[in-house]
């Protein structure tokens, strides 16, 4: 389904908490499954914030792998300010040269080196699978890499769009709490969408408790064409390229939500 119903909202704020909560964490999985990743990460060992007003979001890399923190308290060796909200959608979006200012760290060259070639590295395994071939993946690995990044930016999205924007709240206004297991067949892929206590949380693996309703795609394919949020998901079920379990209408409500998230964040 690609109808939006509402327009999107113009809000610098929520886009930029898209950008640095719903696409940072994919550095996670880059660096995990990604080998050209961790070759360009190197030996390097650093942390580095990434800043806009009162958002922010740290990552902590070290031996070939990422971890992300939304919101720490540790003091990072990096900081890179954004001067607002609308500056740091413009650097994420493509929208003009912006650069960030490196109000801590800026002799740390090497590290902001790779940072660079990483950042670049996860914005094309996101747009697309052709993009790691050509940078000399073999196929199934980066179609494997790609499923990841675009789930975990979609539960992830989706997290803070329900969080945060007016449209996709309304939606689960009177829900109570729940929680949505989704999984790729015959692979380890699995995340989770939680709502507790008014607010949404997203998670790689296996849910934290028996879920409300369950997602599975029949394969990589269906689930590629699936989190698009361009197809039609009645036709994927009665297909047999979705199979659902449990309190149905939930999924229901999250259709319009996913179908949200490529046009917020889409590059120019």
């Amino acid at each position: 389904m690609s109808l939006l119903f509402a327009p999107l909202e113009k809000k610098p704020e929520l886009l930029a908490s898209l950008y640095l909560y719903a696409v940072l964490p994919g550095f996670s999985d880059l660096l995990k499954h990604c080998p050209l990743a961790r070759k360009k990460l190197g030996n390097h060992t650093f942390s580095l914030r990434l800043q806009s007003g009162s958002l922010q979001a740290d990552l902590y890399f070290s031996k070939g792998r990422c971890r992300f923190f939304r919101n720490p308290a540790l003091r990072p060796q990096i900081v890179l300010r954004y001067l607002s909200h609308t500056h740091l959608n413009h650097q994420f979006n493509g929208e003009g040269f912006t650069l960030p200012v490196p109000s801590r760290g800026a002799t740390r060259l090497g590290d902001l080196k790779a940072f660079s070639a990483l950042a670049g590295l996860l914005q094309e395994g996101l747009l697309s699978s052709q993009n790691l071939i050509k940078r000399g993946l073999e196929s199934s690995l980066a179609r494997s890499i790609h499923i990841r990044l675009t789930l975990g930016c979609v539960m992830a999205a989706g997290a803070e769009l329900i969080n945060g924007e007016t449209f996709s709240q309304s939606l689960f206004e009177a829900s109570g709490d729940w929680l949505i297991d989704f999984s790729i067949a015959s692979t380890d892929m699995r995340a989770w969408l939680e709502r507790r206590k008014g607010l949404c949380y997203w998670g790689r693996g296996s849910p934290p408790r028996t879920p409300d309703a369950s997602l599975q795609f029949a394969s990589e394919a269906a689930a590629l064409e699936a989190l698009s949020g361009n197809t039609d998901t009645l036709a994927m079920v009665n297909l047999g390229n979705i199979r659902l379990r449990g309190h149905t209408p939930l999924l229901d409500k999250l259709e319009p939500v996913f179908a949200r998230i490529d046009p917020y964040l889409k590059p120019s």
